[in-house]
């Protein structure tokens, strides 16, 4: 197969334009990037800034401040072209590729600047395996998880597209605990459930009879105890699939046998 190959100088123009557009984006990255991993000579001097003046007020400066950090000529020519160079790059990125794709850049960069350094440090005799290895750990390692979760006040809308998204779900087989969950629990996951009771109420009886009803459904049912051993859970299953009085499986090794092979198939 195949790998895709990132065209590292283009991206770089992508990582200038978010950087200069997007607080969370710049500071995802700002820990991880230099100004080195940019070819472009224009985008190593207005990185600079950019970083320069988040690192003071945590935010990304307009362009009219950055233009105030301009004291030079140079910089103030870096700048506009850069600018000018990054002004065609869509607005709407797919924000899980732009991050993979980041991730993907840093991580190249990284390793190719690091390798640099350890072959230069080598040709000056100074070999420190340990400290070679953590230099190149450090740049594989680049990991650019930013889901800060649902910011409710602020995406609220996202709320109101949700509630009216019909949710698939699998019945418990018991209309009074499916109209509770709203028609049944979750067939897409992602949300959690918890019965909760005294000793000896039948929570594990309750439980296992709703992992029967669901299995009967087709649907595959992982069952974790951590008190009761797994033959006496094995026990009431069957019982609740074949019909048997669990104190009689044993008797009806044969009829046992025989239904859950139905069951199973």
């Amino acid at each position: 197969m195949s790998r895709q190959i990132l065209d590292l100088d283009f991206f770089e123009k992508v990582v200038v334009y978010k950087s200069l557009t997007d607080d969370r984006y710049l500071a995802s990255v700002i820990d991880f990037i230099q100004p080195r991993f940019f070819s472009d000579e224009h985008f190593k001097k207005t990185f600079t800034l950019i970083t320069s003046f988040f690192q003071k007020r945590y935010t990304v400066p307009t362009r009219t401040e950055l233009l105030s950090f301009c004291n030079t000529p140079e910089l103030k020519d870096a700048f506009k072209k850069t600018i000018e160079k990054i002004k065609d790059i869509d607005k709407k990125l797919n924000n899980d590729e732009l991050y993979v794709n980041t991730e993907r850049f840093l991580k190249e960069k990284s390793v190719y600047y690091t390798m640099t350094d350890v072959a230069n440090e080598c040709a000056k005799g100074n070999i420190d395996p340990a400290d070679i290895f953590d230099k190149f750990e450090k740049c594989t390692s680049i990991n650019l998880s930013v889901d800060r979760g649902f910011d409710f006040l602020n995406d609220y809308s996202r709320l109101i597209e949700d509630l009216q998204v019909e949710e698939p779900t699998i019945s418990s087989q018991w209309e009074w605990l499916d109209n509770k969950l709203d028609g049944g629990f979750l067939q897409n996951g992602r949300a959690i459930y918890i019965f909760a009771g005294e000793t000896n109420v039948g929570k594990s009886i309750v439980l296992g009879n709703i992992a029967c009803n669901i299995a009967k459904q087709g649907k595959t049912v992982l069952l974790v105890s951590l008190e009761m051993s797994e033959m006496v859970y094995a026990k009431r299953l069957a019982g609740n699939i074949t019909g048997i009085e669990i104190n009689n499986l044993r008797h009806e090794i044969p009829q046992l046998t025989n239904k859950l092979s139905e069951f199973v198939t």
